[in-house]
């Protein structure tokens, strides 16, 4: 792998770190401490802008592939084998833990036609109850790729400045008209922002039309979280539905983002790193763990062991599962490409 290309994946799993222990932070910092929670809901939501990198980063790298020339095939199958086990995986523990009685997010387990359809990755845009709260997000991962699948088949997706552009302001009308689901439209919005950094840091797009989009960017989410939230004061949901923590969130995340961007040649500590690389296994277990572990004597021990367990379970998960299904999904698509080459040749 050149060295350039491996600085960008880099800068991508240090920001997946950083997202994710964001997150981890938020979720623990919102149950123990009241003094997080009034921090958090008066001033800076830090789940917020978790979420925000993680789809930043997905937007700058998923279209990549198809960009070049990869087949649909191709991409869905490397995009089953990354995901899928380890979600399944989640979907178990939960189960696991309800049955033991610990997990206090669901007390029993969903109707049978809810929990198959948390197989979709789609039950937050189905309205269907979700199983682990943290799997909103994958129900917006779902969407984009199923968004740019479309857009590639129409040969539209190279148009980034263009989508970026048209997302954005279906986020700020929907925001601004619907006043609801205002969120996830802008956290939508932010993928195919991504997706116009990665074509800047590969020279498809000058830096004009970059910082037109990020400036455009920052004031939808200006004018989104002022219009839903400015004034209204809601306690519930530890900042997120507040103006001040949600748009502090969201604009610094675009920034750091920038900021990264900017480094992404830097060579950052291996801890970080490997920390990234196993962000998805540490997402995935820091909602059921946090939910799960009953109070221990105090708050800070009950915190120490959650932190151990969420860590300990994401380190076995990333090589017992999410690793070695990404290798088959790997070797699968090589073995198909190798076969098409050889078929060519004879």
């Amino acid at each position: 792998m050149k060295k350039i290309q491996r600085q960008r994946i880099d800068f991508l799993d240090t920001l997946r770190c950083i997202a994710a222990l964001l997150v981890i932070f938020q979720h623990i910092g919102e149950k123990y401490f009241s003094s997080f929670s009034y921090f958090t809901t008066h001033y800076f939501q830090f789940g917020m802008f978790g979420v925000t990198l993680f789809f930043l980063v997905s937007g700058f790298i998923i279209p990549v592939s198809l960009q070049k020339k990869t087949s649909l095939k191709k991409f869905w199958i490397k995009r089953f084998f990354r995901l899928y086990p380890l979600y399944i995986y989640s979907i178990i523990l939960a189960i696991i833990f309800i049955g033991l009685g610990y997990y206090t997010q669901h007390h029993e387990l969903l109707p049978v036609q809810d929990m198959l359809l948390q197989l979709t990755m789609l039950q937050k845009l189905l309205g269907i109850p979700l199983l682990v709260n943290s799997h909103w997000t994958l129900s917006l991962e779902m969407l984009f790729y199923i968004s740019v699948t479309l857009l590639y088949m129409l040969n539209i997706l190279r148009y980034s400045t263009t989508l970026a552009f048209v997302v954005l302001t279906l986020a700020l009308s929907g925001g601004i008209i619907l006043q609801n689901g205002y969120g996830l439209l802008l956290y939508f919005s932010m993928m195919f922002v991504g997706t116009v950094f990665y074509k800047f840091t590969s020279g498809q797009i000058k830096k004009l039309p970059t910082f037109l989009i990020s400036i455009y960017a920052i004031f939808c989410i200006t004018i989104i979280s002022y219009v839903n939230m400015f004034g209204k004061n809601d306690l519930s949901e530890y900042g997120a539905r507040n103006f001040v923590p949600a748009t502090s969130a969201w604009i610094l995340a675009l920034l750091i983002f920038i900021v990264f961007l900017a480094f992404r040649n830097y060579n950052y500590p291996r801890f970080l790193l490997f920390l990234g690389k196993i962000s998805f296994s540490l997402y995935l277990a820091q909602a059921v763990f946090i939910s799960s572990v009953p109070y221990i004597f105090n708050e800070y021990f009950t915190v120490a062991i959650t932190l151990f367990l969420i860590s300990t379970s994401s380190v076995i998960t990333y090589y017992y599962i999410e690793k070695p299904f990404v290798n088959i999904g790997n070797k699968i698509v090589n073995k198909k490409y190798i076969k098409k080459q050889l078929s060519k040749t004879i």
